[in-house]
């Protein structure tokens, strides 16, 4: 009698053994699935955030590619306006419409007031250094007597002494032209009359210093604002992705919770159900009457 009821309650632990066992594979299972759902999400949200992290990257590049290509196209917006200030006149205008289209962003380098005696002639000289490139020279004169009426003879030479540039019996004008060659430039200003002093005004520089203009902001204000635009995209996209897998993550520990909660529940039925067969098996050797 003791043997058999040894023997059966052997019999059942070794059942809620093994039902605990298995409970335990069955959780390790969904653990390990849970984990690498994990983390094939990770991996994934990883690749996703250096393809996008690679995508910003490339569109700022292409940004700062089209902002060279439009600064070389200002550049050489730049080098069409020197051409364009250089340029003589075919049709002769008036003085302010002459200064509007060739001295715009005038800089003078030198810019004096003297008087020029009768009979006599005054020189100034610019130098251009050797292998210079061309250099675009502007500027003017203006000459004023007591009288209502006073003009001087103007003119500019060539490092060789070709003239480049002459006005006779002007009062005033405007001179534009590209240095291509280097050496000295002498402006002469000459007054002819035998009695007559006049007070000359004389004006001279190099270079084309353009004034900046809302068009030339516009390039680098588009490249920003793209720039700015993509930043926000990756912005944007990372932090989807992000509560993406936020929510991924709550559902996995969602169903490992749901799996622990079902070896429980199934672990207390093994145990009752192995309790009540002792408790029946038991009560069917205690039965004296069927002995």
């Amino acid at each position: 009698m003791a043997a058999l009821s040894m023997l059966i309650r052997r019999r059942v632990g070794s059942k809620v053994l093994l039902a605990l066992a298995a409970c335990g594979l069955l959780q390790l299972g969904a653990a390990a699935d849970g984990l690498s759902a994990i983390a094939e999400q990770a991996q994934a949200m990883s690749k996703l955030h250096a393809e996008n992290f690679k995508k910003g990257i490339q569109q700022i590049l292409d940004a700062s590619k089209e902002f060279e290509v439009a600064e070389q196209a200002a550049s050489g917006d730049d080098a069409k306006d020197v051409a364009a200030a250089a340029a003589e006149d075919p049709l002769k205008t008036g003085l302010v419409d002459e200064w509007d289209k060739h001295m715009e962003g005038f800089v003078p380098e030198l810019l004096l007031t003297f008087p020029l005696a009768a009979r006599s002639d005054e020189f100034f000289y610019e130098d251009i250094p050797a292998d210079s490139p061309p250099v675009l020279i502007r500027g003017g004169f203006f000459a004023s007597a007591s009288e209502e009426t006073s003009s001087v003879e103007f003119s500019i030479t060539d490092p060789k002494g070709n003239i480049v540039y002459e006005k006779t019996d002007q009062a005033e004008g405007l001179f534009h032209f590209i240095a291509k060659k280097s050496g000295t430039y002498t402006f002469i200003v000459s007054n002819h009359k035998w009695m007559q002093e006049k007070m000359v005004t004389f004006t001279v520089g190099k270079g084309n210093q353009t004034h900046l203009q809302p068009e030339h902001l516009t390039s680098m204000e588009d490249h920003v604002k793209a720039v700015e635009k993509t930043l926000v995209d990756i912005q944007t996209e990372s932090t989807y992705l992000w509560i993406r897998q936020k929510s991924h993550m709550k559902a996995v520990e969602g169903i490992h919770t749901r799996v622990l909660a079902f070896c429980v529940v199934e672990f207390l039925i093994l145990v009752g159900v192995s309790g009540f067969q002792v408790y029946y098996i038991k009560g069917l050797l205690s039965d004296r009457r069927i002995l």
